[in-house]
């Protein structure tokens, strides 16, 4: 299995490579949902065993996975 980046995603759009895309997109997620499923496992078992809130460990993931929109709410407007 190669190591595909975002690079090779849009390089495969531009040359109208559906299936290479595919591939490289499949291989491009699973590495950022397993990197975001094992920094989760981390707070869930300092939370367990350590008593650790949440507040208190830092991730050193630098990207974060939005993956609830529901509390999402746009920000006010302070125009008067």
């Amino acid at each position: 299995m190669a190591d595909y980046t975002v690079l090779d995603l849009l390089k495969f759009s531009n040359e109208n490579k559906p299936q290479d895309f595919k591939t490289a997109f499949n291989d491009v997620m699973r590495d950022k949902i397993s990197a975001a499923i094992d920094a989760r496992k981390e707070i869930v078992a300092d939370q367990m065993f350590n008593g650790a809130s949440e507040e208190e460990k830092e991730v050193e993931d630098t990207e974060e996975l939005d993956v609830d929109d529901e509390g999402d709410e746009e920000p006010e407007s302070n125009e008067e």
